[in-house]
C-alpha cells in the first residue's frame, strides 16, 4: 500500500503530519488540522508492521510531528492540542472553541516518540527537507538507519 500510494502520488497530503481528513468543511476534525492520537495511530501502526519501508515512513512522519511540535513551542511557548498540517508549528483551527493549550495528549505523544527515535532523530536539515516534499510533491526521504 505505501509503496503504490508513492508510485501514484496519493500520499502526497503527508505535508508536515497526517490530517484527521481530506475534506476542508472548518471544523475541528477536517483538514488542516492534525491531532496527536491519529498521528499515534498511524505513527505506531506503521512502526509495528516490521516492514522496513513501513518502519520509514512511521520515522519520517514521527520527525514531522515532533519538528511541528518543536516549531510551535519555539515560537509560542505552548503545545497545541491540534495542529495545522499546512503550517509548521501552527495550531490548528474550527470548531465550536478555540484552540487549546498545553494539551496532555499531544506532550505525552511528543514524549513518546522521543523515548522511540529520540536517539535518531535530528532537526539539522528538517526544515530543509520539508520545504523540498513541499515545493517537489514527493519524498525522497528514506532513512539508511537499521537503528529503526
Amino acid at each position: 500500500l505505501i509503496e503504490q500510494e508513492n508510485a501514484s502520488g496519493e500520499a502526497d497530503y503527508l505535508l508536515e503530519s497526517t490530517p484527521t481528513s481530506l475534506f476542508n468543511s472548518t471544523q475541528q476534525w477536517d483538514y488542516p488540522n492534525a491531532w496527536a492520537p491519529l498521528q499515534a495511530f498511524i505513527i505506531q501502526g506503521l512502526d509495528y508492521t516490521q516492514d522496513k519501508l513501513a518502519k520509514q515512513v512511521a520515522y519520517r512522519l514521527a520527525e514531522k510531528w515532533l519538528f511541528t511540535n518543536y516549531m510551535g513551542y519555539e515560537t509560542s511557548k505552548a503545545m497545541f492540542e491540534k495542529y495545522d498540517v499546512e503550517l509548521i508549528g501552527k495550531t490548528g483551527n474550527g470548531g465550536e472553541y478555540e484552540a487549546q493549550t498545553g494539551f496532555g495528549w499531544t506532550n505525552g505523544f511528543a514524549f513518546e516518540l522521543l523515548n522511540r527515535y529520540g536517539k535518531t532523530i535530528s532537526f539539522n536539515n528538517t526544515q530543509e527537507l520539508i520545504e523540498q516534499e513541499n515545493a517537489s510533491g514527493e519524498s525522497d526521504y528514506l532513512l539508511e538507519s537499521d537503528q529503526l
